[in-house]
């Protein structure tokens, strides 16, 4: 014979079904808090050029002329001159920059003359050793371009065989020196030249040495 479960039993049951629901949870799982990673800081690119302090710009020593300086230079001469291109230089010259000067013999073959251009090949002076009006020039040996008289601008020093105007046809070496006062124009000095020319100087450098 079957027990049928009794109202109090059906209650305890359903009472404890109950009790075995659990409510949904409102609770939010706290966001997840990325692990932080360390990073260096890289530093900025330097792309700026390094200063450099520019250099001074050292003196152009002279150059010789070349065959076609010499041919453009010789046609502002004047006619008749006959260049000496072993003995002719462009230079840079404080006060002038660059400047040029073409050695010749005089048409009349008896003087040296020097003539003096700038920077666009344009004459503007020509030189003449006013010491030797009654000499006869024979050859050019060498010139110069040495700071004589010591303020700082390169003069312009010229050293020549010459032979008297008459009588026997005696070799002698004469310097002239021109100066540039103040870092401009050639000057010749009368005083320098003579000073220079004492004792037949053998090479350019006796002649400016002896011109200081």
């Amino acid at each position: 014979m079957m027990h049928r479960p009794s109202l109090v039993s059906c209650c305890v049951l359903v009472a404890a079904l109950l009790a075995c629901k659990r409510e949904p949870s409102t609770e939010t799982a706290p966001a997840s808090t990325p692990t932080p990673t360390a990073t260096t800081p890289s530093p900025a690119a330097n792309t700026a050029e390094p200063t450099v302090a520019a250099e001074p710009e050292a003196p152009t020593g002279p150059r010789k002329l070349t065959a076609d300086e010499v041919r453009s230079r010789l046609k502002q001469t004047m006619h008749g001159h006959v260049a000496i291109p072993e003995q002719s230089f462009a230079v840079t010259v404080k006060g002038l920059g660059e400047i040029s000067v073409l050695s010749s013999m005089s048409p009349n073959g008896t003087e040296l003359v020097f003539h003096v251009y700038d920077g666009n090949g344009k004459r503007t002076q020509s030189l003449l050793n006013k010491n030797v009006s009654m000499d006869r020039a024979q050859r050019l040996l060498a010139v110069s371009f040495p700071d004589v008289d010591g303020d700082g601008n390169e003069d312009f020093v010229a050293l020549g065989s010459y032979s008297p105007a008459a009588g026997k046809q005696v070799l002698y070496n004469v310097a002239a020196v021109f100066t540039r006062p103040g870092g401009g124009r050639f000057v010749f000095d009368a005083q320098r030249s003579e000073r220079a020319s004492r004792g037949r100087p053998s090479s350019i450098a006796a002649a400016a040495q002896a011109a200081r």
